[in-house]
C-alpha cells in the first residue's frame, strides 16, 4: 500500500460506505482537502470547504451550528468540510446541529471535520467516526526532500535521497521541507547527511506533541552491569532486518525495565536505541494525561511513532501516567494497551518503571511486553565496573585505582549513588588543588547514605514481587563465583 492509499483510503471507504460525519484528525489540512476533491470526483458530487475566517463578526459557536444547520436544510447531494470545530463539539447548539444532522440523514451529504486533535464529546460518539490519518512514508518524505533540494539547486544520488527520506519520518509533508531547507543551511549549502536532518528534525518535535527526540547517544559500555539484559539485547540486535523478517521472525515487542531507583533504567532505554542503530523518542505522559485532549493526543503520539518506525518508544516512569484511578487515566491505559498489544508496526516500546504496586495489572501481561526485567542493586562486580566507567568518563585511568575495595565499601549503593561518589572525591581532589587519589573515594563513600538504607523495606517488596514476575537484568554473580578457584 502506497502512502495515498493509506492517507485517502480511510477517509473514500466511510465516504462510500455513506457515513454522514466524519472526523479526520490530521496536521495536514491542505493534504486531505485535496484528497476529499478526489474521492468526491469519483462520487459525483461538490466539495464545499469552510472555515470561521468564512464567518467574520459572528459568534464561533453560532457560526458553526448555522453552517451544520445550512447543510441540513439543503438540497442536492455535496461534501462539505469544515475546520475549526474541534473547540465547539462541547457547545450544546453545535451537538445539537450534528445530531440533527445525522438523523435527518440526507442523501448524498456528507460531512467532514478536520483537526490535529478531536475530543468527541459523550453525546456525539455514536454520531461520528474519527480517522486518524496517518502521515507520509519515507517514498513521500523522499520526493518532498527532492523537490526541495532541486528548488535550492541540489540534486543528491537516488541512495542519498532515500537515507534523507528515511530520516525525515514523523514528520508531515510541509514539516519536512522546512526541516531540509535548515539542514542544507547545517551542512552549509550542501546535500544534508541523515544524521544532520534527525538533528534539525529534533526541532519540529516540540514538547506541545507529547513527545521529543532523544539525541543523547549512550553506548552500551556505559551501562555497567546487566550482563542478562545486554545478552537478550545482542541476541536480537538484527531483529529488524530484512533476514530477519525473511527468517520468519517478528519484530521484538518491546521491554519492561522495573526495580531500584537510579540503578540505570533510563540510561539503558537510551543504549538500546544506540546498540539497535534505531532512532529513539520519549513519550511524556505526564504532558498527555494533563492535556485537555489526552486520548487525542496519544493517537496522534503513536501514528508518529508508527511512521518513524523501525523505532525505539521510550516511556518513562509508566506507573505515574497510568498508575491512577482516575477515569481519563483508564481510557487512556485502555487504548494504550490495546496498541501494545495488536500493533503491527515496528515500535520497540521501552518502559520504565519504578513503584511496580502502583502499576495496573493489565499492564505487566504477557503479549504486552516481551520480557519484563528486573533492576536490582548492583553486586560486587558490577559496582567495580560503574566505577570504572565513570573514571574513565572524566579522563582517569581507572586502573591507577583499588577499585575492588572501593566496591566493597559501597555495598547497597546505586549505579547513580556511585557516580556521586566518583564527582564528589573530584571535587575533593580539585579543591585540594591535586589530582584524585584512592583516599578520596574512599572518604566520598563513607560519607554518602545509600537511599536502600531509609528505604530497606520497599526495596525487599520490589525484589519480592519480581521473584515470580520478572527476570533479572543481571546474573546471579554469587553462583558463578562459586565455581571460581578458592
Amino acid at each position: 500500500m502506497n502512502v495515498g492509499d493509506a492517507f485517502d483510503g480511510p477517509v473514500r471507504e466511510v465516504l462510500h460506505a455513506g457515513c454522514p460525519v466524519v472526523c479526520c484528525e490530521t496536521h495536514e489540512e491542505a493534504r486531505l482537502v485535496a484528497a476529499v476533491a478526489a474521492i468526491a470526483r469519483e462520487l459525483g458530487v461538490p466539495v464545499r470547504t469552510w472555515s470561521l475566517l468564512d464567518a467574520p463578526g459572528v459568534p464561533p459557536a453560532e457560526a458553526v451550528a448555522a453552517e451544520l444547520r445550512a447543510l441540513r436544510e439543503a438540497t442536492g447531494p455535496q461534501v462539505l468540510l469544515l475546520a475549526d470545530v474541534h473547540p465547539f463539539l462541547d457547545h450544546p447548539a453545535v451537538a445539537r446541529a450534528i445530531r440533527a444532522f445525522v438523523a435527518a440523514a440526507p442523501p448524498g451529504r456528507r460531512l467532514i471535520l478536520v483537526s490535529p486533535l478531536f475530543r468527541v464529546p459523550p453525546e456525539l460518539e455514536h454520531d461520528l467516526v474519527v480517522l486518524s490519518l496517518p502521515l507520509p512514508d519515507p517514498a513521500a518524505l523522499a520526493a518532498v526532500a527532492a523537490e526541495t533540494l532541486a528548488a535550492l539547486k541540489l540534486a543528491p544520488d537516488p541512495a542519498a535521497l532515500a537515507a534523507v527520506g528515511d530520516a525525515l519520518r514523523g514528520l508531515t509533508l510541509a514539516e519536512a521541507r522546512w526541516v531540509v531547507r535548515k539542514a542544507v543551511r547545517s551542512a552549509g549549502g550542501a546535500v544534508p547527511g541523515p544524521a544532520v536532518v534527525l538533528r534539525e528534525k529534533g526541532w519540529r518535535f516540540g514538547r506541545a506533541e507529547g513527545m521529543e527526540i532523544v539525541a543523547e547517544e549512550v553506548p552500551l559500555e556505559r551501562v555497567g552491569g546487566l550482563d542478562e539484559l545486554k545478552r537478550w539485547l545482542d541476541e536480537r540486535r538484527l531483529a529488524f532486518s530484512r533476514g530477519a523478517r525473511d527468517f520468519g521472525l517478528p519484530p521484538p515487542r518491546g521491554l519492561l525495565l522495573m526495580g531500584v531507583q537510579g540503578c540505570g533504567k533510563s540510561l539503558a532505554a537510551k543504549a538500546i536505541a544506540r546498540f539497535w542503530s534505531l532512532p529513539e523518542v520519549r513519550l511524556d505522559l505526564g504532558l498527555i494525561v494533563g492535556h485537555p485532549y489526552p486520548e487525542a493526543l496519544l493517537r496522534q503520539a503513536i501514528r508518529i511513532a508508527e511512521a518513524m518506525a523501525p523505532v525505539v518508544l521510550w516511556v518513562d516512569e509508566i506507573e505515574k501516567g497510568f498508575g491512577t484511578e482516575a477515569a481519563g487515566a483508564r481510557r487512556l491505559l485502555g487504548g494504550f494497551v490495546t496498541w501494545l498489544q495488536e500493533k503491527r508496526e515496528p515500535v520497540f516500546v521501552v518502559a520504565t518503571a519504578n513503584e511496580v504496586e502502583a502499576l495496573p495489572p493489565e499492564l505487566p501481561r504477557k503479549g504486552r511486553f516481551d520480557e519484563i526485567f528486573f533492576f536490582d542493586l548492583p553486586n560486587v562486580h558490577e559496582r567495580a565496573e560503574i566505577a570504572r566507567i565513570h573514571l574513565a568518563a572524566r579522563g582517569r585511568d581507572p586502573a591507577k585505582f583499588d577499585l575492588d575495595a572501593l566496591a566493597r565499601r559501597t555495598d547497597r549503593f546505586s549505579g547513580s549513588e556511585l557516580e556521586q561518589v566518583v564527582l564528589s572525591a573530584l571535587y575533593a581532589a580539585f579543591s585540594a588543588g591535586r589530582d584524585l587519589q584512592q583516599a578520596d573515594l574512599l572518604a566520598a563513600a563513607a560519607e554518602t547514605v545509600p537511599l536502600a538504607t531509609t528505604y530497606e523495606d520497599r526495596i525487599q517488596a520490589l525484589r519480592e514481587w519480581a521473584r515470580t514476575r520478572a527476570r533479572p537484568a543481571t546474573l546471579d554473580r554469587r553462583k558463578l563465583d562459586a565455581f571460581q578457584p578458592g
